[in-house]
């Protein structure tokens, strides 16, 4: 599938705000319980951390867009 068909809906729901604001404390180490359990349950988080973490093996030093 390509990246566009996973673009999130502008009225992405609450839950995924608080996703996107949480993602880089997670992928630093922190403790967000709140991610790993969302990203099981929506496609569109769900993708955002695969791609970070590709970047993140692929030694980008930017994984997450402004």
């Amino acid at each position: 599938m390509s990246e566009r068909h996973f673009n999130k809906p502008e009225e992405a729901r609450p839950v995924c705000h608080q996703f996107d604001r949480d993602l880089p404390a997670y992928l630093e180490g922190e403790e967000r319980p709140g991610v790993p359990a969302h990203a099981r349950q929506c496609p569109y988080c769900a993708y955002a951390v695969r791609m970070a973490l590709d970047a993140v093996r692929s030694g980008k030093t930017r994984i997450v867009p402004d």
